[in-house]
């Protein structure tokens, strides 16, 4: 997770810098994927137990 986060820095930081609009849309990707993975991986559902029949 900590690695999606730091990639979509540095490609907004490349991007942005560079003037590279293909980097900015990759850092926004990488932040997509980030913030799908908090939601996934919440700690409530994380603490749920499962149902055994």
């Amino acid at each position: 997770m900590l690695t999606l986060l730091v990639l979509a820095m540095f490609s907004y930081g490349l991007g942005f810098a560079e003037g590279a609009v293909i980097f900015v849309v990759i850092g926004a990707l990488f932040e997509i994927v980030f913030w799908l993975g908090v939601f996934r991986y919440s700690p409530a559902k994380m603490n749920s137990k499962p149902k055994h029949s």
